[in-house]
């Protein structure tokens, strides 16, 4: 009875799951009470799956992405006039691409015309990368400083040279102001390397997410991101007050899905701050994300009862809390209002939220309409915008919304025209 209290569900579902089960301690080793990790809802974790195509967001240093896995065994060359299936191709992880896969694309691509999509995709795919003489300059010096076993620069050329190139560094992405933040480090200025990193924890998941690869052209971005194990592993261990650095990996943690970028902060020891989170101190340095972890670690019940009282704070919820735990037991006519607000001042995040079938009926009792007519037409205007095109893009294949235009401005999108 202890064990079925204590553990709940976990206990529960071994219970019912598997074969008969001999009560012993060793369930404990398989039993989470305690357990961190916050139930993430379908924002983070559906699959579109079509005919021989899923598509999926991939969060991770270069924003919010769509990406795709296609089953290329039972794709034939007949096939790919469709949009779903250029779609699929376009959006396939470059780096993923093999040669068998290359060879059976290429080989169905050699027909068509100079200006069908994956005619142009392909020439994309096997352009070799332009080498700028001056990146690569700055590559070396940013690999010796991330590769440097010294916490603080103290030799002034050097350091002058950081300088410089820190003025230099653009803070489109999270890469770069992780870049940068390191950098200020390195030549002392703790301050304004704390500074950039609290940036990142006080905006909202869906404010970074929209900062997509679109931005990614920077060296900085693509240093950053293709040394970023190296650099948090600095940043981490730095003898400076470390508590926004773990803020930092929890927020990553607890809004994104890379599963390279969650391995790299798994390996982050966070257990101190996750300590001392019912500080006042610590949510001083990002109230909306510490409320967040400690709701987190909440059972139901009480979180429900918790965000009920918070009522006054139901539009911060909507940002970071709703898309992420599951809210059914809280929905009521209170939140139309917030509902309401957000279809006029943030249409593409309300549309998310309607992802939760309770808050789109309730949504659409209390406005006298669906929420989904009309919202296509501003999804596909969505895909005008750098900033918004994958979110939108996500969206529209969601409901089925894929044609030759949508191909189009996906294709020139990924391939930087």
């Amino acid at each position: 009875m202890f064990l079925l209290i204590y553990f709940r569900k976990r206990i529960i579902e071994k219970f019912f799951h598997s074969d008969p089960v001999t009560l012993s301690v060793s369930l404990i080793s398989d039993s989470f009470a305690q357990d961190l990790v916050p139930e993430k809802k379908k924002i983070l974790e559906e699959k579109i799956n079509i005919e021989n195509v899923t598509f999926y967001p991939l969060i991770g240093l270069d924003g919010f992405k769509v990406v795709s896995s296609v089953d290329i065994e039972n794709i034939g060359c007949e096939t790919l006039n469709q949009s779903l299936y250029q779609l699929g191709i376009i959006l396939f992880p470059p780096e993923k691409i093999n040669e068998k896969f290359l060879i059976k694309i290429r080989d169905c691509v050699v027909k068509l015309n100079s200006d069908h999509p994956l005619k142009k995709w392909i020439k994309w795919v096997a352009r070799p990368a332009a080498i700028n003489t001056k990146d690569q300059e700055k590559f070396n010096l940013l690999n010796d400083l991330i590769f440097s076993h010294f916490n603080l620069i103290t030799d002034q050329k050097l350091k002058d040279q950081i300088t410089k190139m820190i003025r230099g560094i653009p803070e489109n992405t999270l890469p770069e102001k992780i870049l940068k933040s390191y950098l200020f480090l390195l030549i002392g200025n703790v301050a304004r390397s704390d500074l950039l990193i609290s940036d990142i924890v006080l905006s909202p998941p869906r404010v970074n997410w929209e900062k997509t690869y679109k931005n990614s052209n920077s060296v900085y971005h693509q240093v950053a991101v293709s040394k970023i194990d190296q650099i948090f592993k600095k940043i981490s261990n730095h003898p400076a007050d470390r508590k926004v650095i773990h803020l930092l990996v929890l927020y990553l943690k607890s809004y994104y899905n890379d599963p390279s970028l969650i391995q790299t902060a798994e390996d982050i020891d966070v257990s101190e701050t996750l300590s001392k989170l019912d500080l006042k101190y610590v949510e001083s340095l990002a109230p909306e994300l510490v409320n967040y972890l400690r709701i987190s670690r909440l059972s139901e019940k009480k979180r429900i009862s918790i965000l009920r009282t918070l009522g006054r704070e139901f539009k911060e919820q909507a940002y970071w809390i709703w898309p992420f735990i599951n809210i059914e037991p809280l929905i009521s006519d209170v939140l139309f209002p917030v509902l309401a607000d957000l279809e006029k001042n943030d249409e593409l995040w309300f549309i998310y939220l309607m992802q939760d079938e309770k808050l789109s009926d309730l949504f659409s009792k209390k406005a006298g309409k669906s929420f989904l007519p009309s919202r296509r037409s501003f999804l596909n205007q969505g895909l005008s915008s750098k900033s918004t095109l994958m979110m939108s893009l996500y969206k529209l294949i969601q409901i089925g919304d894929m044609n030759k235009d949508l191909v189009d401005k996906t294709l020139r999108y990924v391939i930087n025209e």
